[in-house]
């Protein structure tokens, strides 16, 4: 299991009242199962799956048949933490089989794009070098960041630094699909 779903809640803030911390808490956990406003944080999730099936789409063969398939499973894992919701950071009910199936889906979701961008880099060959700094710096960076994901109090910024990597990534291949190919 991962650090967003070890169980871990916050505890209460000024006047006995839980807070929610954008650098301590993952968007996860701005999600979850019976928060206020759960959708908005849930279609941060589901916009860029869609999105990441869109680029996967637009980079063809260029990202190879394993390259695409690790690109895919991060879409549709980013989709499916949408689907499943962590459980909540305020003390309400909820299901632990979802929060689990979240857990799941949320390690995915890392382990898919990290492994995707090695497949889509080695693809490349020599001849992309920048385009192969790129992936170098975005696997380092990500799995650093993974690591960091259990230090106490600054989960939330981790999560959305890895998120901030993927989007840069993604949208470089975009525009390196949209600008002819093998750029």
């Amino acid at each position: 299991m991962d650090a967003q779903s070890s169980g871990r809640r916050p505890g209460p803030g000024r006047g006995g009242r839980f807070r929610y911390s954008i650098v301590e808490h993952s968007v996860s956990e701005s999600a979850g199962q019976g928060i206020q406003g759960a959708w908005l944080a849930r279609t941060g999730f589901l916009l860029p799956g869609f999105a990441v099936l869109i680029v996967t789409g637009m980079a063809g063969a260029r990202w190879g048949l394993w390259g695409r398939i690790g690109h895919r499973l991060h879409g549709v894992s980013m989709i499916g933490v949408a689907a499943f919701s962590h459980l909540p950071w305020e003390e309400v009910p909820y299901d632990e089989f979802e929060d689990f199936l979240h857990s799941v889906g949320a390690n995915l979701v890392g382990v898919s794009f990290t492994v995707g961008v090695l497949l889509v880099s080695l693809r490349r060959g020599p001849g992309h070098r920048w385009a192969q700094i790129y992936d170098g710096i975005a696997v380092g960076a990500f799995v650093i960041l993974m690591i960091m994901f259990n230090i106490d109090g600054i989960a939330g910024v981790v999560q959305r630094t890895m998120f901030g990597i993927g989007y840069l990534w993604y949208g470089m291949e975009a525009i390196r699909s949209g600008a002819g190919g093998n750029r």
